[in-house]
Order: C-alpha cells, then structure tokens, then sequence
C-alpha cells in the first residue's frame, strides 16, 4: 500500500467526514479522486480488509443494556447455532474460542428484561446452556490497525 491508501484507510479508522459527500472529503484529505477512494474502498471489501463502515453508538448512554454470552455448542452445531445466532440485531461479535466454552458472542438490549428473555429463548431454540457474564467495569478500547507502507 502507498501513503495514500494508508492515509485513507487510517481515516477510515478514526475520523470518518459526517458531511453531504463523505468519499468526496476522503479525497480531498488523500490526494486521490472520489472515484479512486471508492474504487478502494469497494476492492478493500471484496477482499475482507473492510468489513463494514458505519456508526458506533454508545449503547449504555442511549439506555440499552449489553452483555457477554458464553456457550459449550457441539463442534457439528458450530454453524447452524452461529447462524442463528448472527441473525439477531442485537449481536455485535460472535466469534470461537479454543475452550470448553467455545462460542462466545455479546448481545445488546433495549433492557435487562428483554436482555434475559432472549437468551432464554436462544437456549431453548437451540437447546444449549448460555452463560451470561455482564461487564463489571467496563474498558475501552481504542484499536487502531496502523498500516506500514
């Protein structure tokens, strides 16, 4: 990768333009065209080195409630418990671990009382035990993926 596609992808990262034409302002930052920074941005996800762009919210301030889940899922029932799993809303990572507790995911809620309900009705539908383990105290995180030329 040049400067500027390092360029761009760290404001990608951090300091994503809230404005009319956001690619726009990319460019202008970057030196390159609207149509390279999206030319970019379309191949940078094709290849999966882009998930996703989008907001992050802070869901505590807006009241919602989260938690970290823990299951011991069959190794054959991996994919069919993740898909389900993936396909609510409120799930933002799902991902394996290498332990007894294999999958592990966290779910964000409205409230406590849809919180449990939910996972309730996930053991049920899948017929597995998921361990709730909300944050004590919280910490965050700053990840940013610095890139070298």
């Amino acid at each position: 990768m040049n400067t500027q596609e390092n360029r761009l992808l760290r404001l990608l990262q951090t300091d994503f333009p809230i404005c009319e034409r956001p690619f726009a302002c990319l460019a202008e930052q970057t030196g390159l065209t609207e149509a390279e920074v999206l030319a970019l941005v379309r191949k940078w996800q094709a290849e999966g080195l882009i998930r996703r762009i989008g907001p992050l919210f802070n869901s505590a301030a807006l009241g919602y409630k989260s938690t970290l889940c823990a299951a011991q899922v069959p190794p054959p029932r991996l994919d069919e418990v993740a898909e389900k799993i993936n396909s609510l809303p409120g799930v933002t990572h799902n991902y394996l671990r290498d332990h007894r507790l294999n999958l592990w995911f966290t779910l964000t809620m409205p409230d406590e009382t849809e919180l449990a309900r939910t996972i309730a009705q996930l053991e049920n539908e899948l017929g597995i035990t998921i361990l709730n383990l909300p944050a004590e105290r919280k910490f965050k995180l700053r990840t940013l993926f610095e890139l070298s030329e």
